[in-house]
């Protein structure tokens, strides 16, 4: 485990990076599920990532918190393949991903 609520063996900047690479991937992985404005109410709540036994694949879960139309909880789980070995300009394949409303 790299990050979650009870460790951090990340830098600042690599936190960042991951945050920033687990919305995208939400928002990729569930682009037929609404229109991009809808994540404008979307803000980021929690973050776990750890490393796989396989090369280059990360799992993340990814929530966020939704105050309107209504408030609510979203998780979404994930598995990304890193195709370029760049937190900076990542290159990934999401290998799946699962949602699921938690309140």
């Amino acid at each position: 485990m790299l990050l979650s609520n009870k460790a951090d063996h990340l830098t600042d900047q690599q936190e960042a990076r991951f945050w920033r690479i687990a919305r995208q991937a939400a928002k990729r992985g569930t682009k037929g599920d609404g229109d991009a404005a809808s994540w404008a109410n979307l803000k980021d709540d929690a973050l776990y990532v750890a490393k796989t036994a396989k090369p280059h694949q990360y799992q993340l879960v990814y929530q966020v918190k939704a105050t309107k139309p209504l408030p609510v909880t979203v998780s979404y789980g994930m598995f990304l393949r890193f195709t370029k070995n760049s937190l900076a300009h990542p290159a990934y394949k999401l290998d799946g991903i699962d949602t699921e409303l938690v309140k």
